[in-house]
């Protein structure tokens, strides 16, 4: 029997969630536990998130830094896009290295309990709930693929062909909820099923936050959250969630041309660098992690007027102006040498998300995500069930590294070594206190260059709440 579902929406903001736009799930919310600062982890995208929600870990600890990255141990001189093919590639290359902790699949699989994901969005989003499924248990089901891969020919004879892609990607999110009540609940019977809407994220893109097309397709997804809940037994604890917050592009930098222009060599020679574009932020990696070119590479960074909050790992050492990247969860084997995101600014009318520029392949007045402001960092979480208190609001700050650990508690399984996140008790029933919360902002300065960085911590989690360039 299923105990545990996990609905996400991609790209979700909790001011979306209206009577107008969402009326089930804003009435699914009044009687459960809203968590009103909620966070994704940093760099505010799909993918890393995604392994975040089923690791319970920051990017520094499961190894996916953005959805564009360079893997050290794969291909160290090359941006790798984080999508199915691809990690299917580095899953061989690494000896089934993808993430490089377990999963919540393979968690459950310990005890007995199965897990099983249903992902209308992204190939790599996909791949990362459950990477091992052919070797440690679980499945992750996609319109292109799935994991184990002989479930897929199984589940297109039984439910039929997933449909092509529209905007809004209505056809897909229905096929997703037919499979998820046919099989993951009806025939499998898993212990914790994920089913992930590909909205309103891929309208967002397409359209910008708050267009007549987005609300559309809130209005699409919530029919189908309807017809989800109505096949769930009532004693089922339903967490809904988002990866990530938006804001509206005002410009687009290629930052490739950028730093060509600015004369760095393409990463592998000396002096190298490499810019993978991830929205509103840029991963930077330099030939062998060389502390002059990092330096460098941040000064020049700091003297644009795009540029917002920049991050160093460690491994670079010291350097003026920049932030430690570990305070954003952010520097390890995988991490960046530099991340930078881009400046943004409140929108010019309260459309509920900011302006900023976009590194990716989005133009104004389109959608996009990845920076470190207000808004992106900012996304959905609220739970309902039996072991939730129900007409209530938490002002805890929460994150995606949170969900792994309170699912396990959920079903009481004492299994949360190596997990960064905390569970979520303040929305049990039994839950006690609100924990302390510690909130602090940190500022660093290059000459004319100030950025901040404001974090909050709850029992040792630290949550990114926003950063950027001051003045």
């Amino acid at each position: 029997m299923t105990t545990v579902v996990i609905v996400a929406f991609d790209g979700l903001q909790m001011w979306q969630v209206t009577p107008e736009e969402m009326p089930a799930l804003f009435a699914f919310a009044d009687d459960g536990v809203r968590f009103e600062r909620h966070h994704p982890v940093f760099p505010a995208v799909t993918r890393l998130n995604a392994a975040s929600l089923a690791t319970g870990c920051y990017p520094a600890t499961h190894g996916i830094a953005g959805n564009r990255m360079v893997f050290r141990d794969y291909r160290p001189a090359s941006i790798t896009n984080v999508l199915e093919p691809e990690l299917r590639q580095v899953d061989a290359a690494t000896g089934g290295r993808v993430l490089l902790v377990p999963t919540l699949a393979e968690r459950l699989a310990r005890h007995d309990m199965d897990y099983a994901a249903v992902v209308s969005g992204t190939s790599g989003n996909a791949y990362c709930h459950a990477p091992n499924a052919a070797r440690s248990g679980g499945a992750t089901i996609h319109p292109d693929f799935c994991l184990p891969d002989e479930l897929y020919p199984m589940l297109e004879m039984r439910c039929g062909e997933w449909p092509a892609e529209s905007v809004p990607n209505t056809a897909r999110l229905t096929h997703a909820t037919d499979i998820f009540l046919e099989y993951v609940i009806g025939e499998r019977k898993s212990d914790v099923g994920l089913i992930w809407y590909s909205e309103p994220d891929k309208s967002q893109h397409a359209h910008g936050v708050a267009s007549s097309v987005a609300n559309g397709a809130l209005r699409a997804a919530d029919a189908e959250f309807e017809r989800l809940l109505g096949g769930l037994l009532d004693d089922t604890n339903v967490l809904v969630i988002s990866d990530h917050g938006y804001s509206t592009v005002s410009a687009n930098i290629s930052i490739d041309s950028e730093l060509r222009a600015a004369g760095f060599p393409p990463l592998g020679e000396q002096g190298g660098v490499a810019g993978a574009p991830n929205g509103g932020t840029a991963l930077f990696y330099v030939t062998d992690s060389d502390a002059a070119t990092a330096d460098a590479l941040a000064g020049w960074l700091m003297d644009q007027s795009w540029c917002g909050a920049v991050l160093a790992s460690e491994r670079v050492g010291a350097i003026e102006g920049a932030l430690p990247a570990s305070l954003a969860g952010i520097d390890g084997e995988r991490g960046p040498d530099l991340a930078a995101s881009t400046r943004w600014s409140p929108p010019a009318e309260d459309a509920g998300s900011v302006l900023t520029p976009s590194f990716g392949d989005m133009l104004p007045p389109q959608g996009d995500h990845g920076c470190m402001s207000r808004t992106e960092m900012r996304n959905t979480l609220i739970a309902r069930g039996p072991a939730f208190q129900r007409g209530a609001r938490s002002d805890v700050p929460s994150g995606n590294i949170d969900v792994a650990p309170t699912v396990l508690r959920l079903l009481g399984i004492d299994d949360a070594g190596g997990m960064d996140g905390r569970v979520l008790l303040e929305g049990f029933v039994d839950g006690g206190e609100a924990p302390k919360v510690d909130t602090i902002t940190l500022h660093a300065s290059r000459g004319a260059y100030r950025q901040y960085l404001t974090v909050s911590t709850v029992e040792g989690v630290r949550y990114v709440d926003e950063g950027n360039r001051e003045g």
